[in-house]
């Protein structure tokens, strides 16, 4: 490698980075056999071709992936154009229970966020309780309702069934309402996102609805995708006592651990959301996870939420939307999605990039 063999495309070397992408080597440091990644990059790393820093300038977004992509090339972005490379979440790996361990005994985490940690890597989900101060949502809700009335947000009609009087979804109402960017940003859930992804949040989407969406069971992996994979975090927050009847969110515990679907998958072919939107998804994606479920025997739970729990949930765990059995009922609550900063972040679903900034709040005037 000409030139300094501790700089990669003229970047500089990132000790915390390299250990990370690179499990033999950090055995190796542990070991003894090196004093440091960096002295391993120099001796061997950089004969190997091993990535020693991000391929982007420092301060434009670090990608942290072990293969870099030139994304610009690949069209359509869909994961088999990715490759299947990490570094993955650590609470993914096969080693999580040890890598679990070894920070508790360290004392770089408590043994309240080890217990989480567990949950998170078992079952895919962690349960939130009284998240959220009533008062605040009460607050927040008002505003979202007075968008509603003035016209700056508009609601279109979703009739479920006759007599259905709740309107449909909004689409990052974080925008609109100063509000949601602090149920978004809630200090707990971003540090929760962090401690399980081991990188910094990037808040990207919300989701308002008054009423159960009787959503088709999915992983948010289809519509919100990564490279590395398993990049992507939900919570899901109750402004209201949820009522079994009306439409609760349903979740399979350790579905997480079930292979990754996408559109390749189950045979839709690149370009067809944009010549038929969500047709084949319908018709070939949520059959083959009803499929897949069945097969391993997984059956959902509903979150009966009280007002202020909330909900946050892996990449791949399956999710959904329980039956409406009485229409009248709200279900009113808030979804938000979450990259990490250095991930590719882009939709499977569509082949097309994620939108950038669009976790900024108030990017638009109400």
């Amino acid at each position: 490698m000409e030139g300094n063999p501790a700089v990669v495309g003229g970047g500089r070397f990132v000790e915390e980075d390299y250990l990370e992408m690179y499990a033999d080597v950090r055995a190796a440091v542990k070991a003894g056999h090196f004093t440091s990644g960096r002295q391993h990059f120099e001796l061997l790393g950089a004969a190997e071709g091993r990535l020693g820093v991000a391929p982007y300038p420092e301060g434009a977004g670090k990608f942290f992936g072990e293969v870099p992509v030139a994304v610009e090339s690949l069209g359509e972005l869909h994961p088999h154009k990715f490759p299947y490379a990490g570094p993955y979440p650590w609470l993914d790996r096969d080693d999580w229970a040890a890598r679990l361990a070894e920070r508790l005994a360290k004392g770089e985490i408590s043994a309240a966020d080890a217990a989480l940690c567990e949950q998170w890597a078992l079952h895919g989900y962690v349960i939130l309780k009284g998240l959220l101060d009533p008062a605040t949502l009460d607050a927040c809700w008002r505003d979202y309702d007075a968008g509603i009335r003035n016209g700056s947000i508009r609601l279109d009609p979703e009739n479920a069934a006759p007599g259905d009087p709740h309107p449909t979804r909004f689409q990052d109402p974080h925008l609109k309402v100063p509000g949601f960017c602090e149920v978004m940003r809630h200090p707990e859930i971003l540090r929760l996102v962090k401690l399980f992804m081991d990188r910094e949040p990037a808040p990207f989407q919300t989701i308002a609805s008054h009423k159960g969406t009787q959503q088709g069971a999915h992983s948010d992996t289809f519509h919100m995708t990564t490279y590395p994979l398993g990049y992507l975090s939900a919570a899901w927050v109750a402004f209201e006592d949820i009522d079994p009847d009306s439409g609760p969110l349903a979740y399979y515990p350790g579905s997480h651990r079930l292979p990754y679907v996408f559109g390749k998958d189950v045979g839709i072919p690149e370009g067809e959301f944009s010549r038929t939107g969500w047709k084949l998804y319908h018709e070939l994606y949520e059959p083959y996870i009803m499929r897949l479920l069945e097969k391993h025997g997984m059956k959902p739970v509903h979150f009966i939420a009280g007002k202020g729990d909330a909900l946050l949930w892996h990449a791949n765990l399956v999710h959904g939307g329980a039956p409406r059995r009485n229409l009248q009922l709200t279900r009113k609550a808030l979804v938000c999605h979450y990259y990490v900063h250095g991930a590719v972040a882009y939709h499977d679903s569509s082949g097309g990039l994620a939108r950038e900034h669009s976790g900024t709040c108030l990017l638009r005037s109400p």
